[in-house]
């Protein structure tokens, strides 16, 4: 298996092998709970009241990385610490293309605590990890808290490709940004198995034209974020949070650094020369 470390691959002076996570920095599952009770408590009493503790940074439900967020019917969240009145919690699709939104959704009940897991990215971490919500509804509310899995393994940049369990770029097809213009999830029918991974496709059609020159369709910065890249840091990219900027696809964490950003030349030209000599091994 080819692995080479991301952050050589832009010559960085500093090498980060690992993030070091203390239990502490976690809320438990049982703390989950235990704060999905008292959210549900406050709801049937006081349902206004309630929603505007939640959204306060000291409301008193907000605990490390635990927190209680809430949406009604149209799906917009009524309490989140950073989407409360603009996102839309329905449309939540997490990084391996799952529909979470819709499933919470579908698992919500009254008098009831569902499960509902998915990846996400943890800060500025390299990669995603695997988190769970608890879910439940109160009147027209679907509420939950989520947390992250224990034992769940620092994400790492051993690979010069963002991927997951051996997968890059989440699944999602690299010749789709492309011949289709969009972000599109590759099929387990169509794989290439290269640079130490697989690579998925929407067609064989897709998959020939990316054995045929996988440097055009390799993502930039190896699927990493590019704008975090320019500055020197290693953060997980969304794959549908996406630019093809002078025939070269970029990810990036998010559509809002998205939008902003401008390409490194320099970078880029040690990202291809590196890339090369990659793809040459």
């Amino acid at each position: 298996m080819t692995h080479l470390r991301f952050l050589s691959i832009f010559s960085f002076a500093v090498i980060m092998n690992s993030i070091t996570v203390y239990a502490s920095e976690f809320g438990t599952p049982e703390e989950a709970r235990a704060m999905l009770e008292r959210a549900v408590a406050a709801l049937q009493k006081d349902k206004s009241a309630a929603l505007e503790a939640f959204n306060k940074k000291d409301g008193g439900y907000r605990d490390r990385d635990l927190y209680v967020f809430c949406a009604g019917p149209d799906g917009i969240f009524s309490a989140h610490p950073r989407g409360a009145g603009k996102w839309n919690m329905r449309a939540f699709v997490d990084l391996s293309g799952k529909p979470v939104g819709e499933e919470v959704y579908e698992v919500a009940r009254k008098n009831h605590f569902s499960e509902v897991a998915y990846l996400v990215v943890r800060g500025e971490e390299p990669g995603p990890r695997k988190k769970t919500s608890l879910i439940t509804k109160v009147d027209d509310q679907v509420c939950g808290v989520g947390y992250f899995n224990p034992g769940e393994p620092t994400p790492t940049t051993d690979s010069a490709v963002s991927g997951y369990e051996g997968i890059f770029i989440y699944g999602y097809d690299p010749v789709a940004y492309f011949t289709m213009d969009k972000a599109v999830k590759g099929s387990p029918d169509f794989i290439y198995e290269y640079l130490g991974g697989q690579w998925h496709f929407v067609s064989d059609e897709h998959r020939r034209m990316f054995v045929a020159e996988p440097v055009k369709y390799i993502p930039q910065h190896g699927g990493y974020c590019s704008s975090a890249a320019t500055g020197g840091n290693v953060t997980a990219a969304n794959p549908r949070a996406w630019r093809i900027i002078d025939g070269k696809l970029y990810l990036f964490a998010s559509n809002r650094v998205r939008k902003d950003y401008v390409p490194d030349v320099a970078l880029d030209a040690d990202w291809q020369q590196k890339l090369m000599e990659l793809v040459s091994q």
